[in-house]
This record gives C-alpha cells, sequence and structure tokens, in this order.
C-alpha cells in the first residue's frame, strides 16, 4: 500500500482494537542516524540498526549488511513468518513526497516516494526480551522436580 493508505490501515486496525490492543503504528526511523556506517547511493544505507526494521535486521535476526535476510540470520528469525524479500514502508516521513524504508534483501534503508507501494509492518512500542539464565535454570530445575516426583508415584 501507499504511504497514506498505510496510515489509515494503522488507524483502523487500532480503532478494531486488533488483538486486543490499539496502539499500532509503522515502525519508526531515527534521522539523522549515527549507527549508519555507508552511504550505498544517495540517501540510501547500510548497517542503519537506529531505526526498528534495522534494529530488527541486524541486531535480533542477526543479518549482515549486503546480504539476504534468509541467506545469513540467527534462530531468531525462526520466530517470525511471512518475512517478504522485499522493502518494507515505515511511519517516518523525509519531507512531503517521501518516507523512509528497509529493505530485508540487502540491510539497505533508504528515501522512498510515499506513492510507491510497498509492504508494512504494524508494531507496538515495548521490548520482548529473553528469560534471564536464573529464570532458565529455575525453570529447568522446576520441570526437573515435577518430573522425578512424577516417576516416584509411579513406581510406589
Amino acid at each position: 500500500m501507499d504511504w497514506s493508505t498505510s496510515q489509515t490501515w494503522v488507524t483502523a486496525i487500532n480503532s478494531a482494537n486488533y488483538l486486543g490492543f490499539n496502539d499500532w503504528r509503522l515502525p519508526t526511523t531515527l534521522q539523522p542516524d549515527a549507527s549508519c556506517s555507508s552511504v550505498v547511493r544517495g540517501t540510501a544505507y547500510y548497517d542503519c540498526s537506529g531505526s526498528e526494521l534495522g534494529h530488527l535486521f541486524y541486531s535480533e535476526l542477526g543479518s549482515v549488511a549486503d546480504q539476504h535476510l534468509y541467506a545469513t540470520h540467527n534462530v531468531n528469525f525462526l520466530l517470525f513468518n511471512n518475512i517478504q524479500d522485499y522493502v518494507y514502508g515505515s511511519g517516518t516521513e523525509t519531507d512531503s513526497t517521501g518516507a523512509w524504508s528497509f529493505n530485508t534483501m540487502d540491510g539497505v534503508q533508504s528515501r522512498v516516494s510515499k506513492i510507491d507501494f510497498l509492504p508494512v509492518w504494524a508494531v507496538r512500542t515495548g521490548d520482548v526480551s529473553s528469560i534471564p539464565e536464573p529464570g532458565i535454570i529455575w525453570l529447568f530445575g522446576a520441570d526437573a522436580l515435577a518430573w522425578s516426583g512424577t516417576r516416584a508415584r509411579r513406581r510406589g
């Protein structure tokens, strides 16, 4: 969808209280983004982890600049389905005619026209963290105790 339609779509899913939430939005792109390492062409950059999609691509999914997400990623990639090999739109405008985008085929963050049709990804503010190590150890310990108690009852 184009930029204007994507804004209307986010408003609609918030009105519908999608999945019980009404604070959906399009990902933001930090500008200027000091994390960008190199200019690819004009207003296209690599290694921009200051944007939300860039952070997902580089930090959370472990991909590499100029590498396809499907070719270079970590195990977190398996948590997602239907990630498209394409340029995703963001909610951050560059000016009255453009907005920022992120390409999952090579990790390039660039300016696109607001009339371009792009897939978008609705997000919510917040960070999902992993279970800290002591929590994992506690879970394994509790599971082991439950398993041994079950075995003892079967024998007795």
